[in-house]
């Protein structure tokens, strides 16, 4: 799955330095912030080596998509899809996405950023990936989702909102895009069948959390005033806007931001809402 290890568009890390490779890990602007802890950092910097050393073969992965599918058999097919992983090298980023994903030892946040990278790299794309390559990386999360729901079930929830937001990015670029792929709408509706048994911990919430499962109110992470600067410095234009010190310029950046609101992630569209 290379659309794990890719950052940005100019940006191959398979191709890339081990230090290239880590100074990119984190160049997520008009994306989402970094992670919030240095070991969680660390992890994400490690898998992405490991990625970057990968030199194939790529095997393709063996799943049977239903033929001419309603939107009912699309949500079963994701419910039930099975990835056999051990068919894959070792190395294979997919492979060692799936694992990650399913090991105790890293941290819901890990996890949950790991889903990101994957769902950034799609979207990314000029243009955007096609649709046989969204569909593989809908494949690989929506059995990634099943398996920690017996592996690591209090993570799950956690899992289950980063995926809502990349779905809902990846949603609206179709949209603006005059595309379709029903199979977002069924792993839409496969995630919000998790989030239904999400037991709501306010006190261990990630951050984007709270406002997702609390529509329409900034959790503490944009509430403060700190933190919420230490968020808006990662997008220039937004910084830009809101800081320039001449008002024609900070119109242009306004202007841009605007031009860019529909192809961009659901964490950037957030932040631009809590300063209106």
């Amino acid at each position: 799955m290379d659309m794990i290890i890719r950052m940005d568009p100019a940006l191959d890390v398979a191709g890339s330095s081990s230090s290239y490779t880590a100074a990119a890990a984190f160049n997520l602007k008009y994306w989402i912030s970094p992670p919030e802890s240095p070991k969680v950092r660390e992890q994400v910097v490690g898998f992405l080596k490991r990625c970057a050393e990968f030199q194939g073969p790529r095997l393709e992965l063996n799943t049977k998509e239903p033929k001419n599918a309603d939107m009912n058999a699309l949500i079963d097919y994701y419910e039930n899809v099975i990835i056999q992983e051990s068919d894959l090298d070792k190395n294979d980023p997919r492979r060692l996405f799936i694992e990650h994903m399913r090991d105790e030892t890293f941290e819901p946040e890990y996890a949950a950023y790991l889903i990101q990278f994957g769902f950034m790299s799609i979207l990314h794309n000029r243009p955007l990936a096609e649709d046989e390559r969204v569909k593989e990386w809908l494949k690989i999360l929506a059995y990634t989702l099943r398996e920690a729901k017996h592996a690591r079930s209090f993570v799950v929830s956690h899992l289950a909102v980063s995926a809502s937001y990349g779905l809902l990015s990846l949603k609206l670029r179709y949209r603006n895009l005059e595309r379709r792929l029903p199979d977002i709408s069924a792993m839409i509706e496969c995630v919000d069948y998790i989030h239904g048994a999400i037991t709501v911990d306010e006190a261990n919430f990630l951050r984007w959390e709270h406002e997702f499962i609390f529509r329409g109110r900034f959790g503490r992470e944009i509430i403060d005033p700190v933190k919420f600067t230490q968020i808006v410095e990662l997008d220039k234009h937004l910084e830009n806007a809101m800081t320039s010190p001449t008002p024609e310029n900070g119109w242009k950046y306004l202007k841009k931001l605007c031009e860019e609101f529909g192809s961009s992630s659901a964490h950037r569209r957030l932040i631009w809402s809590s300063t209106s």
